[in-house]
C-alpha cells in the first residue's frame, strides 16, 4: 500500500509543476503584450496629437499670410487710390484757379452755371469737336477734368504762373536787380534766399549729377515759398530770385520740377543774364579773400569756384591754380560764367533769356526797358530805387577808387588774359561786357552823372608788357 502511494505522488507532483510553470507562462506572455500594446497604443496616440497640431498651426499660418498677402494688396490699391486723389486736387486746383483768373472782373447772374457755360461757349463755341457747350448735359460740363474736356481746361487756364531768376557771377548788381523787379506790378523778387549755397562745395568735388538729392532742399524750400503769402492766394504773382548761385547749384532741381509733366506746362520762366563792365566787376573781386595760387581745390567752401574745378568749371585753365595769381583765378571764374549762360541756354530752350547791363537798369528809361521786355509793369516804388541806386554810385574821391588800383590795370589784365589763351591755342567764349554800353556812349565826352558806370579804359598800356601788378590795398 505504501508503495503504491509513492508511485503517485512523484507523476502528479511533476505534472501539476508543469501545468503552473505554463500557466505563468502565459499570464507573464498576456501581461507583457498587453504593456506593449498600451506603449504603442500611448505613442500613437501622441504621434496623432501632434500632427493635428501641426496641421492646425499651418493652417493657421497660412491664413495669416493669407491675410497680410491681401493687406499688401489693400496698402498698394489704397496708395494708387491716394495718388490718384492728389492727382484730382491737383487738377481741381488748376481748373479753380483758372476759372479764377479768367472770370476775373465778370459780374456772376443768379445762374454761375449759365453765365460760365455762356462765356466758355462765346470763347470756344466750337471747342467740344463742333458742338456748342450749352448742347452737352449738365453733368458733361461740370466734369472738367474728363477726357473730353481736356482742351477746356487748358484753355481756361491761359494765364500761367511765371518765375524770374539771374544768371551772374556776384558783384554785378544782383541785389539792386531784385530791388528794382521787386518794385514792379505783381512781382515778389528774393536775392540769394535761403537756403543758399546748396551744397555748391560738394558739387565742386562730385559734380551736379551726385549731388542731386543733397540739393533739393533748395526745390522743398521754393515749393514752401509757393505755399505762403502772396503767391497762395494770388495766383498772379511771380516768383524771383536774382542769386548769383542760381546756375551754380540749384536750377536744374528746381526748373526741372516746374517742367516737368506733372505741372503740365503751367510755368514760364524768365532768366536775366546780368552783366557789369568786366575790368569793374573784376576789381569789386579783389574785395573779396576767396582766391589764392596755394589754396587746396577742397577747400572752396562759398559759392565761388577757379577753373581748376573740373567737375563744374567749363572754360579750360590755361595753367594750374598755383600757376596763377588772384587776379587771373578770379578773372577765370568770371568768364566762365559767359560759358554757364550758353550751356544753360542749351538745355533749357523753354526759358525765355535777357541779356541786362547793370549800367543800363541805373536809369529809368533802362529800367521801363527791362520791365517791359520782361512783360513787367513799373510803379511809383520803382523810380525811387531808381532814385536812391543813383545817389550811392562810387564818386570819384570814393574809397574803392582811392584803395584800389586804376581801373585801366584791370581793363589790361583781362587783355593779358585773353593773350594767355590765345597763345596756349585755347578759346575763350565771347566778353561782350568788355565794351561800354551804347547808354554810357550816348554821353558827349563821356560825362558820367553816375561816377564809375561809364569808365575810361587805358588804351595807352600795352597788352603785351607784364603790369606790375600789388592786389593788395595800397595808401
Amino acid at each position: 500500500m505504501g508503495r503504491v502511494q509513492n508511485n503517485w505522488f512523484w507523476p502528479v507532483t511533476i505534472t501539476f509543476f508543469l501545468v503552473a510553470v505554463s500557466t505563468a507562462f502565459v499570464l507573464a506572455t498576456l501581461v507583457f503584450r498587453d504593456n506593449i500594446g498600451n506603449t504603442h497604443f500611448n505613442s500613437t496616440y501622441l504621434s496623432s496629437r501632434n500632427l493635428i497640431q501641426q496641421h492646425s498651426q499651418l493652417a493657421h499660418e497660412k491664413e495669416l499670410i493669407r491675410r497680410e498677402g491681401k493687406l499688401l494688396r489693400l496698402e498698394r490699391e489704397l496708395s494708387q487710390k491716394e495718388a490718384n486723389l492728389r492727382e484730382i486736387s491737383r487738377e481741381l486746383q488748376r481748373n479753380i484757379s483758372g476759372l479764377q483768373i479768367y472770370l476775373s472782373g465778370f459780374k456772376l447772374s443768379d445762374s454761375p452755371v449759365n453765365d460760365i457755360t455762356n462765356l466758355v461757349e462765346d470763347e470756344f463755341p466750337t471747342l467740344m469737336g463742333g458742338e456748342n457747350v450749352s448742347d452737352l448735359p449738365f453733368d458733361q460740363t461740370t466734369q472738367l477734368s474728363s477726357h473730353k474736356n481736356k482742351s477746356l481746361i487748358n484753355k481756361i487756364n491761359i494765364k500761367k504762373r511765371r518765375m524770374i531768376f539771374s544768371i551772374n557771377p556776384g558783384r554785378t548788381g544782383s541785389e539792386y536787380l531784385a530791388r528794382v523787379l521787386d518794385t514792379a506790378k505783381n512781382v515778389r523778387c528774393f536775392h540769394e534766399k535761403e537756403p543758399v549755397v546748396v551744397h555748391f562745395p560738394e558739387v565742386l568735388q562730385k559734380g551736379l549729377e551726385a549731388t542731386t538729392p543733397e540739393r533739393s532742399s533748395k526745390l522743398k524750400a521754393v515749393l514752401q515759398d509757393l505755399t505762403e503769402e502772396p503767391f497762395r492766394t494770388e495766383p498772379n504773382q511771380i516768383y524771383c530770385d536774382t542769386s548769383h548761385m542760381f546756375v551754380k547749384s540749384w536750377a536744374d532741381v528746381v526748373l526741372d520740377h516746374f517742367f516737368s509733366v506733372e505741372e503740365d506746362g503751367r510755368w514760364e520762366v524768365d532768366v536775366i543774364v546780368l552783366r557789369r563792365y568786366l575790368p569793374l566787376t573784376l576789381r569789386s573781386f579783389m574785395r573779396l579773400d576767396t582766391w589764392h595760387p596755394n589754396l587746396p581745390l577742397n577747400e572752396y567752401s562759398g559759392g565761388e569756384y577757379s577753373l581748376g574745378h573740373r567737375n563744374f568749371a567749363i572754360v579750360p585753365p590755361y595753367a594750374l591754380n598755383h600757376q596763377q595769381d588772384k587776379v587771373d583765378l578770379a578773372l577765370g571764374y568770371i568768364i566762365d560764367f559767359e560759358a554757364q549762360a550758353k550751356k544753360f541756354s542749351e538745355n533749357y530752350p523753354q526759358v525765355r533769356m535777357h541779356e541786362i547791363r547793370l549800367e543800363q537798369i541805373q536809369t529809368g528809361d533802362g529800367v521801363r526797358k527791362m520791365l517791359e521786355d520782361l512783360g513787367l509793369e513799373p510803379t511809383q516804388r520803382t523810380l525811387e530805387v531808381i532814385n536812391k541806386s543813383s545817389n550811392q554810385k562810387f564818386k570819384p574821391d570814393s574809397v574803392e577808387l582811392k584803395t584800389y588800383q586804376p581801373l585801366g590795370l584791370y581793363y589790361n589784365r583781362v587783355k593779358l588774359f585773353e593773350k594767355k589763351y590765345r597763345d596756349k591755342g585755347l578759346r575763350l567764349p565771347p566778353l561782350p561786357h568788355m565794351s561800354l554800353t551804347s547808354w554810357c556812349e550816348d554821353f558827349t565826352g563821356r560825362v558820367d552823372p553816375h561816377g564809375s558806370l561809364c569808365p575810361e579804359p587805358d588804351h595807352n598800356l600795352n597788352e603785351n608788357a607784364e603790369i606790375p601788378f600789388n592786389i593788395l590795398p595800397h595808401n
